[in-house]
Parts: structure tokens; sequence; C-alpha cells
């Protein structure tokens, strides 16, 4: 097998996730999604454990995207914010489209290229650079499912359309979950043409188990109490709605329940309005700004359980963080966090309607025991799957294989 080193091209054009399943048109027009920096991404992550086994890597990011500080504009790797166009036709928060893509891919000569998601702009892109090339495509898939509305009618058409011939081009799909796996499959790409499962997610070493106590007692949080933890944008699809209800049930039982909710979003007014008209404002507490991803292991450290219950998502990767941490995950939405965290023993499904939410989440905080045994399995298995090291590991051995 060929050792080189390797120029290695990523083509990751949204890095931050959006409400698209909610509205995805909401955000016509917007050229301003970009976060605080680029090195609080996984993409890059990813990228700088690959270069650190030797490669010369490149990420093309959507300028849509483009950060109030960037860390990666020279060095290794390097991430480069391509110009957006048209963003009053193809939203950039679903799909940025970057017409000097094809062009730069074929300029850098690169040796592998890899876009996410098989029904993204950045791999149409990259498909037209590989028709003129004989340079591996690899579609590193996230999206396990066919989106609502208008956005998952344009996807059915496409995997029946354009799809097929860019399966076609494309040396193989990688899936980031089994879920996502499944969802290829469904769609028709040929199984020949999938790979194993390669996940991404985490920095093991950053995120890991805390002493709770002291975490507690950072944010005056008594240690005899029962902590549930939501960490998630403010929006309807993530169902907090449905948390505050169950909350309310729950403390008939456990008066000392508490649950956090750290997050920023346009339903914070609407959430703040249902605790009060519940009366469970001793029961809730809110964190309404941005925490330094450095900060996050210390908020999952408070909690007994991490909970995720979302009306649509793809595979939050707060979902993988809280594991690393030790804290079982609790979540109503299957997917990924189903067949990659449940079914892996580190979480449990609870149902989606408040009482049997609140009979589920009560039940599992009553088995000390059980829950122990769930936070270690997670700890060790974002350790051996989840971690940034393990995925570059993993993708690098993949690229050999498809080296012409």
């Amino acid at each position: 097998m060929d050792e080189r080193p390797l120029k290695i091209a990523i083509v990751n054009l949204i890095t931050r996730s959006m409400s698209v399943f909610a509205s995805p048109f909401s955000m016509i027009g917007r050229t301003d999604l970009g976060g605080g920096s680029d090195d609080d991404l996984n993409i890059t992550h990813v990228s700088k454990c690959l270069a650190d086994r030797g490669h010369q890597v490149k990420v093309f990011v959507a300028d849509a995207y483009r950060p109030e500080h960037e860390t990666y504009s020279s060095g290794n790797p390097v991430v480069e914010y391509l110009p957006t166009r048209l963003a009053k036709v193809l939203p950039p928060a679903m799909f940025p489209f970057t017409p000097s893509l094809p062009s730069s891919l074929h300029r850098g000569n690169f040796d592998v290229v890899q876009t996410g998601e098989l029904f993204q702009t950045g791999t149409m892109l990259s498909w037209l650079n590989a028709r003129r090339s004989n340079t591996p495509l690899l579609v590193w898939q996230e999206l396990d499912k066919v989106m609502r509305g208008p956005p998952g009618m344009l996807q059915n058409a496409y995997y029946r359309s354009l799809g097929k011939a860019v399966v076609k081009r494309m040396s193989a799909a990688i899936p980031r979950s089994i879920s996502a796996k499944n969802h290829l499959l469904a769609m028709g790409v040929p199984k020949e043409k999938l790979e194993l499962v390669v996940h991404s997610g985490v920095d093991a070493e950053r995120f890991r188990p805390i002493e709770m106590e002291a975490c507690r007692q950072h944010l005056g949080i008594a240690q005899s109490r029962k902590v549930l933890l939501a960490t998630c944008r403010l929006d309807h699809i993530k169902g907090l709605d449905i948390l505050l209800e169950t909350i309310a049930i729950m403390r008939r039982q456990l008066p000392d329940v508490l649950l956090v909710i750290q997050g920023v979003g346009p339903e914070g007014p609407r959430l703040h309005d249902q605790v009060a008209r519940l009366r469970i404002q001793d029961n809730v507490m809110f964190l309404e700004k941005q925490i330094p991803h450095i900060s996050m292991p210390r908020l999952f450290s408070i909690a007994d359980m991490h909970v995720v219950c979302s009306r649509v998502d793809l595979f939050p990767f707060v979902a993988i963080e809280g594991i690393a941490c030790g804290v079982p995950l609790a979540t109503s939405f299957a997917g990924g966090m189903k067949t990659d965290i449940v079914d892996a023993g580190a979480g449990m499904m609870i149902r989606s309607d408040p009482p049997g939410m609140a009979e589920d989440l009560s039940a599992l905080l009553g088995e000390e025991r059980r829950m122990r045994k769930l936070g270690e399995r997670g700890v060790e298995l974002a350790r051996q799957e989840f971690d940034f090291k393990v995925c570059a590991a993993r993708l690098e051995e993949i690229y050999r294989r498809h080296l012409h």
C-alpha cells in the first residue's frame, strides 16, 4: 500500500448547522452564518489530526460561514473560504453555491477529495471536478433521513436523477453512523460503494469525566439534586417545550429535580413564559449564553443525564461530547443516536410524550448502578469510536484503499 504523505482536500461548505429542518428558506440571502472561531469546528479538528499524521490538508468552506477569528488561514491544515454566490436564490444555510470550487480543486492537484453529504452543493461541484480528473471522490455522510417539505422533495428528485451520476463517479461513501449507512442503502447507493462507518465528534482528551462536586459548586447546584442537562439551540425543533412539560410532571415525585438548559435562540422568551405558567421556576435553570468549547466538559459534568428530545435532528455533536464526559444519554429521537450510542450501551431511548418521558426519566434516575454503567460505557465508546484521532486514522486507511 502507498505510504507517502497525501494531499487531501476536504470540502465542507457548511460548518454550522442552522434550523434548516424547521424553515430551510427562512435564511435566504443570509451570508453571516459563521461563528466565533474556526478552531471550534469539528472538521478542523479532524483535519488537524490528519495533518499530524504527515498529510497536507486543505479545507474548503463557503465564505458565508467565515468566522470572526480565522485560525487556519496558513500552515497545515489550511481553511480556504470560497465566495458564496446567488444567496438570494440558493440559501447558504442549506445550499451554499461556490462556483469556484471545481477550479480550486483542479489547481490543487490533490490525491483525494472528501466531501460532506451526497445531497450537497459541495459534492455536486466536486463531482464536476472529478469528471475531468482521476482524483478519488469520497463522500462523508451524516444525513440519515429525507428532509421534510420542499427540501425533501428536492432531495428525492436528486437521488433519482443527478445523484445517480454522482454515485457512479464517486469512489465510495463513508457513513458517519449506522443510521446514515442505512439511509444511503435506501437511497440506492450500491452496497459495494459503502465503506465502514467512520464516526466524528470529540476530542477524548479534552472531553472526559470531571469531578461533579466542583462543577456543581461553580453554578450553585446542590449535590443532592438530580440534574438533567439539555444543551442546544433554543428552537422549536429541539423539543424543549416537551421537556418542560415533562419536568412539571416529574417534580411531583422528584421535587428536587433540576433541568439545566444551555443555549441561545429564538424560543428563549417563549420557554421562560412556559416555565412561569407551569410554576417550575425552582426546577429549571437557564444558561442563555455561548459557553467556550473548552469549558463544555465542566458543564456536562454537572449532570446525571444528558437529554435530547428533538422533534427533528441529525446526530448532534453534543450527544457525543456528553457520553465522552461520562454522562448517559437519554433521547426520544432515534437516528444515529440510537444506532451508534444507545444500541452500543451508552444511553437509553425514552418516550416522546411528556407523561411517558417523565416516567422513563424518573425510572432511570432511580437506577444509580445502571446509570453508572451507562456512563462508563460512554467514556469507553467515545475513546474507541468517536475520538478525532481514531477518525483520522480510519479516514487515512480508506483514502489509501482508493488511490489510483
